[in-house]
């Protein structure tokens, strides 16, 4: 039996499993479906759905939201955003749905594009497949990179005491410090030989230890759920074993400081920020070996980003992101000094200098598709959907790439410098080759060179982006703009 909130989902592509979790709901990056909410009880019957839905709405994966149409009728609408991944939500009467929404492109180059956007850890399967299965991916890649992690701490400098405040109740003797109060609780009971003491003692029972250990458990329990990844349950039992002496309880929040790492567990810091990832993922449930929940998820503009300026960074070490520039307005009429001021800021996502001979170039990572349509007439997308699988381009973004060049000339000059101009490049993935696209403004002496560049993410990623330097720098070093690159 199941309740009137999953027989509505069930019409959006909620399937309705015979083990747990009880509901599957699957959606792609940017996908929107909507169903009829029926007209009695509408309301109530949305409050639950937000109800089910509550983990995954309040992780950003997906939004819920109720619209009328032009018949009266509710609309139920649910879309999925930028953040790809997987989690599970629970209803207070129960049910749970286990929700996934996978990214453009596979998994392979989704973790190959997080690692380079330092939002997963470094770390290579060795040749093996990655599942195109987004939780199975993921929980390998961070499974495996912590069972790495870990192996290597062990060889490295291995497990080690360190110097903890104990307190015991000793008895007929007392070492360290003598705790009063509790002493005398232990003479009202007639136990005064019993001395609650405490003192610093070397301990390999340790909070670092006890975390280790703790992630250990979580990642056994979770591999040993996944056909592919018994293996890493195997290899995390027999490290396990090192622990032994190690209590094994779930860490009390917050987790251990990172910063604060005594000298002698500097290297424990990797092991234990994977074990951090690990910890966060998972939430085991009240059972032995039960998994409650498992939630991983990305943010794919945030990965977009940061990947494309990491690799850019391998071929231009001086760019810089996100660099904040403060724009200044004064009022328009003469009034005291200091009064009416205003400012605000640009931020583009990177930013390099111009040098002798190259204009500035400011870049703009954008993980949209590239045109769209507008207007009564339909020319045609120069892209269609089923060549990017991406949202598309808005006008907005051209204003936003013109205005950057403008206050990237005018703060160049202010400063004195020399400058023809400045190149302002979008940058958008796509799924196959297409040529970059882009426009010349002339501006008395100067050149603002607008260009839509076509990243290919399927293609290995440092490659790609390598070539789009190339384009970008050719532009900037005064080859004409009227030969279009055909490279993807």
């Amino acid at each position: 039996m199941i309740s009137f909130a999953a027989e509505i989902l069930v019409q959006i592509g909620l399937v309705v499993s015979d083990s747990a979790p009880q509901f599957v709901l699957e959606f792609s990056e940017h996908e929107s479906r909507t169903c009829v909410l029926p007209k009695q009880g509408g309301d109530t019957v949305f409050e639950d759905i937000l109800d089910l839905l509550g983990d995954v709405i309040r992780s950003g994966m997906l939004a819920v939201e109720a619209q009328r149409n032009k018949g009266g009728a509710t609309l139920l609408v649910v879309q999925s955003s930028s953040i790809v991944g997987f989690a599970t939500s629970s209803s207070t009467a129960g049910e749970r749905v286990f929700v996934r929404v996978h990214p453009k492109v596979g998994t392979g180059r989704m973790l190959e594009l997080a690692v380079l956007a330092e939002m997963l850890p470094n770390w290579k399967l060795g040749g093996a497949d990655i599942s195109p299965s987004i939780e199975e991916a993921l929980l390998e890649w961070t499974l495996g990179a912590f069972d790495e992690g870990l192996r290597r701490l062990l060889l490295k400098g291995g497990l080690r005491n360190t110097h903890e405040r104990i307190r015991a109740e000793l008895k007929n003797r007392v070492r360290g410090r003598l705790l009063p109060g509790p002493w005398l609780r232990n003479v009202a009971k007639g136990k005064p030989n019993v001395l609650p003491a405490e003192f610093p003692s070397l301990e390999f029972d340790n909070p670092a230890n006890r975390l280790l250990r703790w992630a250990i458990h979580v990642g056994i329990v979770v591999a040993q759920s996944m056909p592919r990844t018994k293996g890493i349950a195997e290899r995390l039992r027999q490290k396990d074993r090192q622990f032994a002496g190690v209590m094994l309880a779930k860490p009390r929040a917050p987790l251990l400081n990172m910063n604060g790492l005594p000298t002698n567990l500097r290297h424990y810091a990797e092991s234990l920020s994977l074990a951090r990832q690990v910890i966060d993922s998972v939430r085991l449930g009240i059972r032995p070996g039960e998994v409650e929940a498992m939630s991983i998820a990305i943010d794919m503009n945030d990965v977009y980003e940061r990947a494309f300026f990491n690799g850019l960074m391998t071929h231009q070490p001086q760019a810089s992101r996100h660099e904040t520039w403060k724009i200044h307005y004064s009022a328009a009429v003469p009034v005291e000094e200091g009064k009416h001021a205003r400012s605000t800021e640009m931020i583009p996502d990177v930013w390099i200098q111009g040098t002798q001979g190259r204009l500035p170039i400011v870049v703009d990572t954008k993980w949209k598709n590239l045109l769209f349509k507008r207007g009564p007439v339909d020319l045609g997308d120069l892209l269609s959907a089923e060549e990017t699988k991406t949202i598309k381009l808005r006008p907005e973004d051209l204003y936003q790439a013109t205005a950057y060049a403008v206050e990237a000339l005018q703060r160049r000059l202010a400063d004195g410098h020399l400058c023809d101009g400045c190149v302002a490049a979008l940058v958008y993935p796509i799924t196959r080759p297409i040529p970059d696209y882009g426009r010349e403004i002339q501006l008395g002496p100067f050149r603002i060179i607008i260009r839509i560049v076509a990243w290919n993410v399927t293609a290995p990623p440092l490659v790609e982006i390598g070539k789009i330097w190339e384009r970008l720098n050719i532009l900037a070093t005064g080859v004409s703009l009227g030969t279009r690159s055909t490279d993807g």
